[in-house]
């Protein structure tokens, strides 16, 4: 009996290990590659607005470069499905934020600064090797 309680908190022990290791159905990090000449910058959306806030964080990416999004504590697959299975990116040019305060944010003009709107599926990860690419 005790072999077994203890083989049962060995198997614990090493299943909370794997949580944070990423494996091809758990994967940890999405590749944001700009392709274009100018700096970017990205906001994902977890929920099916189709309009950007200012109160959203932006990454940026300079030209020719990549970001890699990456979750801590879950699998993109288990997040992407958690919120309805489509994960919302936001593309602006970077340009247009340079040296503005958070607080000189306005959602209007910033919603007219969207270069692209992308629905990121697990399929479309999947299909692009975790990779989203733009333009």
């Amino acid at each position: 009996m005790k072999f077994r309680t203890l083989l049962f908190f060995v198997g614990i022990g090493i299943s909370a290990f794997q949580c944070g290791i990423e494996n091809e159905n758990c994967h940890l990090s999405i590749e944001i590659i700009n392709n274009s000449l100018n700096e970017i910058s990205f906001m994902p959306i977890e929920d099916m607005d189709t309009i950007a806030y200012c109160n959203r964080e932006r990454y940026r990416i300079p030209p020719s470069s990549s970001y890699e999004f990456r979750l801590k504590r879950t699998c993109w697959e288990a997040e992407i499905s958690a919120i309805g299975g489509i994960l919302q990116l936001f593309f602006f040019d970077a340009a247009g934020e340079a040296g503005k305060p958070f607080t000189d944010c306005d959602d209007g003009i910033l919603n007219s600064q969207i270069l692209e709107r992308r629905e990121i599926t697990i399929e479309y990860l999947r299909n692009n090797n975790w990779v989203v690419a733009f333009p």
